[in-house]
């Protein structure tokens, strides 16, 4: 007898590896994979301008480092802060030249791991989006300020999908390695309200199937956490949120799906090896914890031989030296 309805992924026509860069962009959600991901030793760019929820606002960025655009940073002083419409709270200066100069500079690390031919991952949180009455612009975030100052827009999913699809042409132009993945976060967005909040994911859903159509690839986050585990237990105290165990076995998915046998395996032998490291004995002297710090040396020394011997392991590499 079964007691739910398991989602069953196919398996990507192509994996990846720690060889593969990866750009992980959108939702706290993607933060969550992109931990992960780090943790199996791949280099991973994580939401260089902050966590952002709406499509509009992601795509904005990444055209404006794929074309090679100069656009404004629609920075303001906020308390002791300078801060940008454009993106997360946490991404922020102390000037507006160092704003400025935070855009170049995260631009251009961007366009490093482009250059590289890296996997993008874009998590789509939401379809609706504020404008700035006063600027006539879209907003990342509101940064607390009241809320008379925006007004609240729905983003069909005609729109999203016609964005989403100028990002992708303008990627295969300048960076033709380039793969996307698209994703819908599972995290509920209850300020917009419950009936709200499934007609905005709905957007973002009939987006992605659209999208799919013309060979982009796309990874049902969402669809496994209500659809699958479909239970509130597998839900954080918020009841908004996925659990942990439900982050887990999100991330058990995405592994199967886009992760090579290569990659499980160094991911493991690296993870491994990290969490040795951390391990805190009571006696640091004692004679068993020396011969443990010996025996795990060796491993590093084994695994760093590894790495070394495949300059495209060269982050990974650099990382276990400096342990």
């Amino acid at each position: 007898m079964r007691f739910r309805t398991e989602l069953e992924i196919p398996p990507s026509p192509w994996k990846l590896d720690q060889t593969n860069p990866i750009i992980m962009m959108g939702s706290c959600f993607s933060t969550e994979m992109g931990d992960r991901l780090s943790q199996l030793g791949f280099d991973v760019l994580q939401n260089p301008f902050g966590v952002i929820y709406n499509p509009l606002s992601l795509t904005d960025h990444m055209l404006r480092v794929v074309e090679g655009k100069s656009k404004d940073t629609f920075g303001f002083k906020g308390g002791e802060h300078w801060y940008s419409w454009n993106c997360h709270s946490s991404f922020h200066a102390d000037s507006m030249s160092h704003l400025e100069h935070q855009f170049a500079t995260v631009d251009a690390e961007i366009e490093k791991y482009l250059e590289r031919g890296a996997t993008l991952f874009l998590t789509l949180g939401t379809s609706y989006v504020y404008r700035h009455l006063a600027l006539d612009i879209l907003v990342a975030n509101c940064h607390r300020e009241p809320a008379s100052t925006f007004k609240r827009e729905w983003l069909s999913y005609p729109r999203i999908a016609d964005e989403i699809s100028l990002l992708v042409s303008s990627l295969s132009k300048r960076y033709p390695a380039v793969r996307l993945v698209l994703t819908v976060s599972p995290v509920k967005h209850v300020r917009d309200g419950l009936v709200q909040n499934l007609r905005s994911k709905a957007q973002l859903l009939l987006a992605a199937a659209e999208l799919e159509k013309t060979g982009i690839a796309y990874f049902p986050a969402y669809e496994l956490l209500t659809e699958d585990l479909r239970d509130y237990r597998f839900y954080a105290g918020d009841l908004a949120h996925p659990s942990e165990m439900a982050v887990d076995y999100i991330w058990d998915q995405l592994k199967m799906t886009y992760l090579s046998d290569s990659a499980l395996a160094l991911g493991k032998a690296y993870q491994s090896l990290w969490q040795e490291r951390e391990h805190r004995p009571r006696l640091l002297d004692s004679a068993a914890n020396l011969e443990r710090i010996e025996k795990w040396d060796k491993k590093r020394v084994q695994l760093l031989q590894r790495l070394r011997s495949n300059p495209l392991l060269n982050h990974l590499a650099l990382r276990v030296a400096q342990w």
